[in-house]
């Protein structure tokens, strides 16, 4: 897979993807149609678990497929 620049083009479908920013490096986000929210490792409830990020998101992906099971 390859990076998108936010530049270039965002994401069709609202849902999680792979993101990048200069100053957090890769993490998960969440593309809403208000925006990016990026997922806080310290919540353990996944309602309460997406924020506003503190930083510009530079390029998304889509996230890669789960393994297949063995």
């Amino acid at each position: 897979m390859n990076w998108i620049s936010v530049k270039e083009r965002l994401p069709e479908e609202e849902g999680k993807y792979l993101v990048y920013s200069d100053w957090e490096g890769c993490e998960i986000g969440k593309w809403m149609k208000n925006g990016w929210k990026v997922w806080k490792f310290d919540f353990f409830d996944e309602d309460l678990a997406w924020d506003e990020p503190l930083y510009t998101i530079t390029h998304w992906q889509p996230l890669p497929e789960p393994p297949e099971e063995g």
